[in-house]
């Protein structure tokens, strides 16, 4: 049980309850918050009848306080451990004393050039893997290419983004035009062949929505140097 210094110096009262202390009359609200905080401060209960609404009452609330007591111990012994940690693994001087950490020189990268850099790595790794990529899946994205130039596309839709679509529509039967254009979001600013491996890799997971395409898609822009194994 935790000390006094650590114990919560409040009872939480949440909204919800105003419909069922709405049951009450005011005088017996008075006395069911006055108990609720005696019981929280040193555990005192109260004396009212067992068999009334106000003791209900008293019950439920006392309830939810006490497992907010619990989650909220819980959370501070993390925060404790997480801090034990950190000061194992902090370096120190001659003196046991704790040596401020310097901060890096090395500039933070913008958005635009991260971006860059992942798609040069995508393309740096790519030229090693692409002849391991799947005959199957090949076969898949080669039949999406060819259907990228029929019709059925939104007319202001470059060849890139009708060619996703088309990949997406081989994989995922019957895909709405709003889930399309949630997964060439997703895409946005990606190079055309990391956006399809994306889409294989859903693929070989048993995929079945645009949804799961779309997290693939945000997966392949932090890890570019994903690629789909068979299929």
């Amino acid at each position: 049980m935790p000390d006094d210094a650590e114990k919560s110096k409040y009872i939480p009262m949440y909204y919800s309850y105003i419909e069922q202390l709405g049951l009450l009359s005011l005088e017996q609200v008075g006395a069911l918050v006055m108990a609720l905080l005696v019981y929280g401060r040193d555990g005192t209960q109260p004396d009212f009848p067992k068999d009334g609404n106000v003791y209900m009452a008293f019950s439920f609330i006392a309830d939810n306080s006490m497992r907010a007591e619990i989650r909220r111990q819980e959370i501070v012994e993390k925060r404790r451990e997480a801090g034990r940690i950190r000061a194992a693994s902090a370096e120190k001087d001659e003196s046991g004393r704790f040596v401020q950490q310097k901060a890096s020189k090395k500039p933070a990268l913008s958005s635009k050039s991260s971006t860059d850099q992942q798609i040069q790595l995508y393309k740096d790794n790519n030229k090693d893997n692409n002849k391991d990529n799947n005959n199957n899946n090949r076969r898949i994205r080669a039949h999406a290419h060819a259907y990228a130039n029929d019709d059925g596309f939104d007319d202001g839709w470059s060849e890139r983004e009708r060619e996703i679509v088309a990949f997406c529509r081989e994989v995922v039967k019957d895909i709405k035009p709003e889930q399309e254009r949630k997964v060439l979001a997703a895409a946005d600013g990606m190079e055309l062949g990391m956006v399809l491996d994306a889409i294989s890799i859903a693929y070989e997971k048993g995929c079945s929505s645009p949804d799961y395409i779309v997290s693939s898609i945000e997966s392949q822009r932090h890890q570019p140097d994903r690629r789909p194994g068979k299929i």
